[in-house]
């Protein structure tokens, strides 16, 4: 390796200090994505729980899209590796400008390997929301399908109409 002193290198603390940062605050992102992975997971079971009485198809499509979304969600909630800095041994003998842009260098990689991953989280915890947006729609036009007023136009009467009753047609004596 190329011999790295502080005056060919006047910024490697300030950079090493902001990819620190971002380190950290990738953390911050990670945990706040698994939080909310759980919340899907969670919301998905209540669901297909109060399901029961909803009127099939919209029952079914609601419970297959409130697994899909658990799937989805478990899937971005699952524990990932977590890079840390291997052989640091190596570097304790070595002057401080050299092992400060060995850090520098290794900790863009984990940066960049983590932007991917979490990128990758974010993209399936997404499709797990979508798939719980429409589990309540399909489920919920179920319990409006299910409703007195709902899919007959609001008369509690198939077609909408109230059917004539005898008592109701109008009387033809004076």
């Amino acid at each position: 390796m190329p011999s790295a002193d502080r005056d060919d290198l006047p910024s490697i603390g300030l950079v090493l200090d902001v990819l620190r940062a971002g380190r950290e605050e990738r953390c911050g992102h990670f945990e706040a994505l698994d939080q909310k992975a759980g919340l899907a997971i969670g919301f998905a079971g209540v669901l297909v729980t109060l399901s029961n009485d909803i009127s099939e198809p919209w029952r079914a499509l609601g419970v297959v899209a409130s697994v899909i979304s658990a799937g989805l969600a478990l899937s971005s909630f699952w524990p990932r590796g977590y890079e840390v800095l291997d052989n640091v041994r190596d570097y304790l003998a070595a002057p401080e400008p050299q092992t400060q842009l060995v850090l520098v260098d290794t900790l863009a990689v984990m940066n960049l390997r983590t932007d991917r991953s979490m990128g990758a989280k974010a993209r399936r915890l997404k499709a797990a929301l979508v798939a719980l947006a429409l589990a309540v729609v399909m489920l919920g036009v179920g319990v409006i399908w299910n409703h007195p007023g709902g899919s007959d136009g609001g008369t509690g009467h198939k077609g909408g109409v109230p059917a004539a009753s005898p008592s109701a047609a109008p009387s033809s004596s004076p």
